[in-house]
């Protein structure tokens, strides 16, 4: 080696170890959150607004589907009127809910039947034509959800009713019997049937069996035997 070679050596710096430079360390990334996160979250429906009330289960079924709900449809109180079956008288859960959410609708049933009331009755199986004769009738007790007992509805056939001079008449609930004339339709039969008004409903219960008697002779008026007629027996007196 020359001695240029030597002292160009010296000049130069050591090399450093062959070690890189540690770089600044970088966060490592933290684990996501449930919020950050995106999730299909449902969207609430509010029931009440859809108005299901009135409607058929039918119709009101197909509102729920459209509106992403569901339906189930019950059958709940009875109606008081033929056109109020079948219709939706409530609805559980109300208010707001989440889509998928099964709707119980709640229609009403078949009307209440009403028992046929009791027969009425008479005196006896004949009464005297032109005569008053009383009828008589049981106490009605009008259905659970029917209301109550507003009026007995009296029909005669060959009869007619004392307060109105007709063959039909109405009698307030406390009302058992009633008068009426017999016909003078002799050899015939009087004949009585009545209804039964309620007042939670538009119908009535009957009619009722009949109460039946055969209208006799009754009371004939005489012939008259005033005046000059043949049955006249005066006979004129003496003179002395």
């Amino acid at each position: 080696m020359t001695l240029f070679g030597l002292l160009s050596n010296q000049d130069e710096p050591d090399a450093a170890p062959s070690q890189s430079a540690p770089s600044p360390s970088a966060p490592s990334p933290s684990a996501p959150t449930p919020s950050s996160t995106p999730t299909a979250t449902s969207s609430l429906i509010n029931v009440n607004a859809l108005d299901l009330p009135g409607k058929t289960c039918d119709e009101a079924s197909q509102i729920l589907s459209d509106n992403k709900l569901g339906a189930q449809c019950e059958t709940g109180n009875p109606a008081s009127t033929p056109d109020q079956v079948g219709i939706v008288d409530s609805v559980n859960p109300t208010g707001s809910v989440p889509e998928g959410t099964i709707i119980v609708l709640r229609v009403f049933g078949e009307e209440t039947p009403l028992t046929e009331p009791a027969a009425p009755t008479l005196p006896g199986t004949s009464v005297p034509a032109g005569s008053d004769v009383r009828v008589s009738w049981g106490q009605y007790t009008c259905p659970s959800g029917t209301g109550n007992v507003v009026s007995y509805n009296l029909t005669a056939t060959n009869g007619t009713f004392d307060n109105n001079g007709q063959s039909s008449s109405s009698f307030p609930p406390d009302s058992r019997n009633a008068q009426l004339k017999v016909s003078n339709a002799v050899g015939d039969s009087l004949r009585i049937t009545y209804t039964v008004s309620c007042s939670g409903t538009d119908r009535t219960a009957g009619p009722s069996s009949e109460a039946s008697a055969t209208i006799s002779g009754g009371n004939t008026p005489s012939p008259s035997t005033t005046g000059n007629g043949a049955g006249a027996s005066a006979t004129p007196g003496k003179k002395n």
